[in-house]
């Protein structure tokens, strides 16, 4: 009897042993994979379109490209043949900065396949995808071309201006299909927004031109370039020239002189009957 107890007392004591011993590799494996797991979670930071924030990121780059076109533009026909000022080159590389962050995001962006077939599951796919489509444009109008033709010193400023001028090609990038979840669809405030962008960028373009065109070919208005409440004044009557001549005919309190002026006012009106027809539809 006593010798079956103490054979009892050491099966039991060895079977928790090896009960001990089975588990401890199973309680191991939860960890290592978690671990994995991380890896792999750090690996395939996808940002989502649906994401908050890939949202905030979007509307973020949206308000970037709108400061970054209305300064440079504004500047290049107001400053022509002047010189830059540091502020405009401290703003280009702030600028610039923010549109290679835009690409290190795009690399983490899913895409619909020609299928329907939304892929967000593989970070190599995803990046070869961006590579083979929308990369090339994006590095080529980040690059900072224009800040390094200015530390050459046989390139005048004008130069400078025409460079930068091309870099506005990124608001091309700007569409709804920037904001769209693939799943949830476009919203209406979305497509609002866009939509009021490209407005105002149709609008203050011309402005500006005609602005140019009194400034620097006509001489016609003689403006300090670092005066702001000139270039103001000459800004908001621009501005309601061309708004009144996109939405009318124009009232005849002001009326181009030379040329230059009617041809340029002519082209305008023309654009705008054509874009009026594009609207409604024909």
């Amino acid at each position: 009897h006593k010798m079956k107890e103490l054979t009892g007392i050491s099966m039991t004591q060895l079977s928790r042993a090896e009960v001990g011993m089975m588990r401890s590799p199973k309680q191991s494996v939860p960890s290592s994979q978690s671990s994995e797991n991380g890896v792999e979670q750090v690996e395939q930071d996808i940002w989502l379109q649906g994401s908050t924030r890939k949202i905030i990121w979007n509307w973020f780059y949206v308000l970037a490209a709108l400061a970054q076109s209305v300064v440079t533009i504004f500047s290049t026909c107001t400053r022509w043949n002047s010189d830059v000022r540091i502020e405009f080159v401290a703003l280009e590389c702030f600028y610039t900065c923010i549109w290679f962050v835009d690409i290190w995001i795009n690399f983490r962006t899913p895409f619909i396949r020609k299928d329907g077939i939304i892929v967000d599951d593989n970070i190599q796919a995803i990046r070869w995808h961006y590579m083979t489509t929308w990369f090339p444009f994006d590095f080529i109008i980040a690059f900072p071309l224009d800040l390094i033709i200015l530390l050459i010193p046989w390139f005048t400023t004008n130069v400078y201006r025409i460079f930068n001028l091309v870099r506005m090609l990124r608001v091309v990038r700007i569409r709804s299909a920037r904001f769209s979840d693939p799943v949830k669809g476009n919203l209406k405030i979305v497509s609002l927004a866009i939509f009021t962008f490209w407005t105002f960028i149709l609008i203050h373009t011309p402005a500006c031109l005609w602005m140019a065109i009194r400034i620097h070919v006509d001489k016609m208005v003689t403006v300090d370039p670092d005066s702001f409440a000139e270039l103001r004044h000459l800004y908001v009557s621009s501005l309601y020239y061309i708004v009144t001549i996109l939405s009318t005919v124009g009232f005849g309190d002001i009326q181009p002189e030379t040329e230059l002026q009617q041809l340029y006012t002519m082209t305008v009106q023309i654009a705008a009957v054509m874009l009026n027809v594009f609207v409604i539809g024909y």
